[in-house]
């Protein structure tokens, strides 16, 4: 499949929160900050949740975090959001390498949304679209790879290279096994 990056896809649009910020009781696979860090959700820098039937991951939106002089607002942070599917997150729960760029693909081909998630005095949530033409993806110009060189490339060949690049360095996310396995639990008593 071919993605093409297009400049006008730039604005954010605002909706109801409806996802739960990831913290250490819903997340399931994470990777932590090194050091103390205010300006996230429990330090947790990236994450893998389930909300309502929906896997999502979370990654630390350094440039969106709230910035503040006063001591007012501690609890203050900014995650890009990720909808994903049950393959990806199966990947990620069983240690595999998933690049980040596969987990935007995802989200722009299967759910055409990414949020973003930012809490300092309010808590709010927007979302920036994807859309289909023909057979391409067009994606904001804004989350594209910076080693995409042109504005057109097939995501197959990128992921490949990008994957023997940067697999051999793969730290897999560690497992929050008492979240999994509540979260399995439930899937059986659903079932």
């Amino acid at each position: 499949m071919i993605v093409v990056r297009d400049k006008s896809i730039k604005n954010l649009t605002k909706c109801e929160p409806f996802i739960s910020v990831i913290t250490d009781d819903n997340v399931i696979a994470f990777d932590k900050h090194k050091e103390e860090y205010k300006q996230s959700s429990d330090k947790i820098k990236n994450g893998l949740t389930k909300q309502d039937n929906q896997y999502y991951y979370f990654e630390h939106d350094i440039i969106n975090t709230p910035r503040s002089f006063s001591g007012r607002y501690d609890s203050r942070f900014a995650y890009k959001v990720y909808p994903i599917t049950d393959d990806i997150a199966n990947r990620i729960i069983k240690k595999e390498y998933v690049c980040k760029w596969e987990i935007v693909f995802n989200a722009f081909l299967n759910y055409q949304k990414v949020y973003t998630m930012i809490k300092d005095f309010e808590f709010r949530l927007s979302y920036i679209t994807s859309y289909m033409l023909g057979d391409k993806l067009v994606i904001p110009y804004g989350m594209s790879p910076s080693d995409m060189r042109e504005d057109e490339m097939d995501i197959e060949d990128f992921l490949i290279k990008n994957n023997k690049k940067y697999a051999p360095m793969n730290q897999p996310l560690s497992i929050n096994l008492e979240v999994l396995r509540e979260m399995r639990l439930n899937q059986l008593n659903i079932a």
